[in-house]
């Protein structure tokens, strides 16, 4: 009968241990901030205005982490591939970019060049179909110079 009361005795012991110990594996954190606005965490107050934070514990579910590391990497290699294909689409947008500003500054200077022309030169031609040259009329010639004079508008500003 004194084993059976012992026993119960080591029982009772090992029961109120696990519950101490298991009390003590939730611990209760406080924060307060002090004078210099500096925030504090503790397991111990330190201040009368410290107030006790909730936190909140789980279990660690193996599965549901790998599950959500596998979701993330996903994540970031589609996001990746994304960041690839985007970072392609802004190189093709810089290069017709380039392409228009070269177009651009090549029709400024032959616009230039034609008003240049216009300014300086007393007669003009167009060449025909044939090979020869017709010699352009005053109003013809004041038509071109207005288009040269309009391409540097359109080209060079």
């Amino acid at each position: 009968m004194n084993d059976k009361k012992t026993s119960g005795n080591y029982l009772l012991l090992a029961l109120a241990g696990g519950l101490i110990w298991a009390g003590a594996a939730t611990a209760q954190v406080y924060t307060w901030t002090d004078e210099q606005g500096i925030v504090h965490y503790a397991d111990m107050p330190d201040d009368e205005e410290a107030e006790m934070v909730a936190i909140e514990s789980r279990r660690t579910n193996p599965r549901q982490i790998e599950e959500e590391v596998t979701q993330d990497q996903a994540r970031r290699r589609v996001d990746n591939a994304v960041g690839r294909e985007q970072a392609e689409i802004d190189a093709e947008r810089n290069r017709i970019d380039a392409q228009n500003q070269a177009a651009r500054e090549d029709g400024c200077k032959r616009a230039r060049e034609a008003v240049t022309n216009y300014n300086t030169h007393r007669r003009f031609y167009k060449p025909l179909a044939n090979g020869e040259r017709e010699w352009m009329s005053e109003e013809e010639v004041a038509e071109a110079k207005a288009a040269a004079e309009q391409a540097v508008e359109q080209y060079c500003d």
